[in-house]
């Protein structure tokens, strides 16, 4: 005991310990020890007032906590993903792990102290990242622009939650770099782009094919396949809806002529110029065709029988008067026209067809240059 006050005087005027004590009862406690000298000013011997304090259970807490705050600390540093733990008033970075710290290609002592900014590339992103933690305290899966130390930026899958350390706000903040997986996102809608404009071209293909399938390819004007499906299904459509439907066939007189004469490259360029002159004049829902060889053929739905010898008068006229021009020639032609009418003419596609032949026939043998329309005999 001596021992002990001979080193309280010795030491500085006031002295404070955490020393180990026993009480009556021999049982063991920590005590805080507060030493004060007292100096007699009459020249006395000095004296020693000594308070203690048992803080057994408050450093019993002490270690707890810190035990507990290690075991915090081991759990972060061994988590499977970057950790960072920023003050929410300043952005100032109080922890990092080391998958973090790696992250930003910064050492880990370093990294502490600096500011969270410092890692972001869009600030706007960050905002928004303090404003919906301040409103709902918790952020989950947040795809981020980051960048680390060097300013390589890169993806991330960010979650964050604020938490209280002695009442002082705190963003815990975990996230993944997900480079590689955005890498495969764009590549895959780049794919899909590709596809889509692949798939158009296809489609435009496979319209152009369905086009040249259904187009005559020397006047442009239907062929005979896309006539024959055509012309059964507006029949059949006048039967349902009750309207007429008229057609009309054509045929260039004296054709063979022409082509003996002037050859089958002015044969063909006459053929050409009355297909554009028949699509010049068809009207909305008709259907202009190439029959075959110089025969062509107009569907004309909705039309009745007077209608459409007037329109074949008028087409007929008008070709008379058309030249044709062909290297140094100037060529001319003119038209027999055969019409006929459902119902009145025919109940299907072939007896209209025959009927119209039939009209056709009989204009030709008249002199030609003529419309002729399907009569009873044709019925």
């Amino acid at each position: 005991m001596q021992g002990i006050v001979d080193s309280i005087f010795r030491g500085p005027e006031i002295q404070y310990s955490l020393n180990r004590n026993l009480t009556r009862d021999g049982r063991a406690i920590l005590c805080e020890w507060s030493n004060a000298i007292l100096r007699d000013e009459a020249g006395g011997p000095p004296s020693v007032i000594a308070l203690a304090a048992d803080v057994t259970e408050r450093e019993r807490v002490r270690a707890a906590l810190q035990d507990s705050e290690q075991r915090y600390r081991t759990l972060l540093e061994t988590a499977p993903f970057p950790v960072v733990i920023t003050r929410l008033r300043d952005s100032l970075v109080t922890y990092i792990n080391q998958r973090a710290a790696t992250c930003f290609q910064v050492p880990q002592e370093d990294a502490v102290g600096r500011h969270a900014p410092d890692y972001w590339v869009d600030m706007g992103q960050r905002q928004r990242l303090i404003e919906e933690l301040r409103q709902k305290q918790v952020v989950t899966d947040m795809e981020v622009r980051l960048r680390d130390a060097a300013g390589q930026p890169f993806w991330a899958l960010l979650s964050a939650r604020i938490l209280l350390e002695e009442q002082e706000p705190l963003a815990f903040v975990s996230f993944n770099n997900i480079n590689e997986r955005k890498a495969a996102e764009e590549a895959l809608q780049a794919l899909n782009g590709e596809l889509a404009y692949r798939l158009q071209e296809i489609n435009l293909l496979q319209a152009r094919l369905q086009e040249q399938a259904t187009r005559d390819a020397l006047t442009g004007l239907y062929n005979r396949r896309y006539l024959d499906e055509t012309l059964e299904r507006e029949v059949a459509r006048a039967q349902r809806e009750g309207y007429p439907l008229a057609v009309a066939l054509l045929d260039i007189d004296h054709f063979k002529q022409l082509n003996d004469t002037y050859g089958h490259r002015a044969g063909d360029e006459m053929l050409r110029q009355l297909g554009h002159f028949l699509q010049a004049r068809a009207r909305s829902g008709d259907v202009p065709c190439r029959y075959g060889g110089e025969e062509f053929l107009l569907v004309l739905p909705g039309v009745d029988l007077e209608t459409a010898r007037q329109r074949a008068e008028e087409w007929r006229a008008g070709f008379a008067g058309l030249t044709v021009n062909f290297g140094s020639l100037a060529l001319q032609a003119t038209l027999s026209v055969g019409v006929a009418c459902y119902p009145g003419h025919g109940k299907n596609a072939d007896a209209l067809v025959d009927a119209a032949d039939a009209a056709l026939y009989r204009a030709k043998a008249g002199g030609r240059n003529r419309v002729e329309v399907a009569g009873a005999v044709e019925e």
